[in-house]
């Protein structure tokens, strides 16, 4: 009987071991695996990071490109319209300017156009008629025969008006192109008064203007 219970305490201690060795096992795998699990989840967090600076850096490089391409085409603009400027035709009413009446209403006036800009002024095109501020009406009594202002040459224009009222405001407005092709605008307000004296009352800038 001792010899049974000896046997039976060896097997046991056996089963027991048996039973250890395999907890051991199971824990050391399961350990692994959560080591295994982690290293994975940390490996796939510094992807998703770098992948998120790179990314960052990506849009950082190319806003950097989009304002310096800008910038540069904003400086090229900027180049171009100071050029412009720099070139442009730029007429004046020159000191000639006059009038004259015959009898008490048939007026007629003499209007010079001076340019005094850097470059050419083409295709010169003033209004056909304006109305003053009494009423008026003037009319452009010619064709322009040289429809090119040279740098400081003078443009003549000729208008008339029938009336006995003097003493009023009226604007003439111009039309004219660059060497470019670019067309411009001027609009010059003038005043006559009751002496026949002509005066320019504002200083008229070309505008660029649509065609």
């Amino acid at each position: 009987m001792c010899t049974n219970e000896v046997i039976s305490n060896t097997a046991n201690l056996e089963t027991c071991k048996l039973v250890i060795s395999i907890i051991s096992i199971i824990t050391t795998s399961v350990f692994s695996l959560i080591t295994i699990i982690i290293t994975c989840y940390n490996a796939r967090k510094q992807v998703r990071e770098s992948e998120r600076v790179r990314k960052q850096q990506e849009e950082q490089y190319e806003k950097t490109i989009s304002l310096q391409r800008e910038q540069y085409e904003r400086e090229i603009e900027y180049s171009k319209e100071m050029t412009r400027i720099q070139k442009r035709p730029y007429l004046v009413i020159d000191g000639k300017t006059n009038c004259s009446c015959y009898g008490n209403s048939d007026h007629h006036l003499v209007i010079y156009f001076r340019n005094k800009g850097n470059g050419s002024a083409f295709k010169i095109n003033p209004m056909i008629e304006t109305k003053a501020s009494n009423g008026n009406v003037i009319r452009r009594e010619d064709a322009i025969q040289d429809p090119i202002i040279m740098v400081n040459e003078i443009c003549e224009t000729k208008w008339r008006f029938n009336s006995d009222k003097r003493n009023f405001e009226f604007s003439i407005n111009i039309e004219f192109e660059d060497m470019s092709a670019q067309m411009y605008q001027q609009t010059f307000v003038l005043t006559l008064d009751e002496s026949l004296h002509i005066m320019v009352k504002n200083y008229a800038e070309p505008e660029l203007i649509e065609r």
